[in-house]
């Protein structure tokens, strides 16, 4: 491509990437917003520590600030080939990540599942099993915090009339109960 095109070329792309950016954070906001009212305010404080949204998060963020600064940079006499094509490959690899990150974001978001981690993380911490040993005090206040947010979502879940989440999170509390006392 010749200098004028391809510098037009780039400022597209940091757009598109741009794009990408706003919509994969308002389609999250929303979905873990509204799993957030629905069952439990824990759910967004849940979503945002783990370890693959962060990731795929902070990939789309780099990419966004590659694709901005290599049309920024670029200038009719100097052509960072190994740039550009390295941020082509990244603002492909976002296009392509995006549907598997929607995927990915809706398969965390599953009740089923948000209860199931609710309860192995309360077990974790109330047995001490955790990745993060803290003192008995501590473990007992976060257990504690934990049971009260699978009893929210119990209750949640019998005040909107679904039967199946209500059973999961109070077979969770259970659970807990049952395998922390043997």
């Amino acid at each position: 491509l010749d200098t004028a095109t391809l510098q037009s070329a780039l400022a597209g792309l940091s757009q598109v990437i741009v794009a990408v950016l706003g919509i994969a954070i308002t389609v999250v906001s929303i979905v873990v917003q509204l799993a957030a009212t629905r069952y439990t305010s824990r759910i967004a404080d849940m979503f945002f520590r783990d370890r693959t949204n962060l990731c795929i998060m902070g990939f789309f963020v780099v990419a966004c600030i590659d694709a901005v600064l290599v049309s920024v940079a670029f200038s009719g006499r100097f052509l960072p080939r190994a740039t550009i094509a390295m941020t082509l490959v990244v603002v492909i690899g976002s296009l392509l990540l995006l549907i598997p990150y929607f995927a990915y974001v809706f398969n965390f978001l599953d009740p089923e599942r948000i209860i199931h981690r609710l309860g192995q993380h309360t077990l974790e911490v109330a047995t001490g099993r955790s990745r993060k040993p803290a003192r008995l005090a501590t473990r007992q206040v976060v257990a504690t915090a934990n049971l009260e947010h699978l009893a929210d979502v119990a209750v949640n879940a019998v005040s909107q009339k679904d039967k199946v989440i209500a059973s999961g999170a109070v077979a969770a509390i259970r659970g807990v109960a049952v395998d922390y006392l043997s």
